[in-house]
């Protein structure tokens, strides 16, 4: 952890190719702090131009939900002063496909969190 208190929790997904598989749920996240930005790397897709990511809370309420991420691109999201998003507890991260995709797509996702 820096001396700033922010700490960048990194992770890949994978989104594991199937017949109409369009949604990686990955669970088991243990976040603790205030989420000050996220930073969402979609890799090419097929038959399909965006991604959906979305950050839920242990009950599976939405915290924090960016859509329409162009495939290929890096979408970085900061949130001003005005924005707290607690984190407590175990959390998933949820990306869902505009379609299917037909092999495995692996995402990247960078939460910045201040402790």
């Amino acid at each position: 952890m820096s001396k700033y208190r922010i700490q960048r929790y990194k992770q890949s997904i994978v989104l594991d190719f199937s017949d109409d598989d369009n949604l990686i749920v990955s669970g088991g996240h243990q976040l603790n702090g205030k989420l000050l930005g996220a930073i969402i790397t979609v890799p090419d897709l097929d038959s399909t131009n965006t991604a959906t990511f979305t950050l839920k809370d242990p009950d599976g309420n939405q915290l924090y939900q960016k859509a329409t991420i162009a495939k290929e691109t890096t979408s970085i999201n900061l949130f001003d002063a005005d924005t707290i998003i607690p984190l407590s507890g175990v959390h998933s991260i949820e990306i869902s496909t505009s379609g299917a995709q037909s092999a495995n797509r692996t995402f990247g996702v960078a939460l910045l969190i201040e402790r």
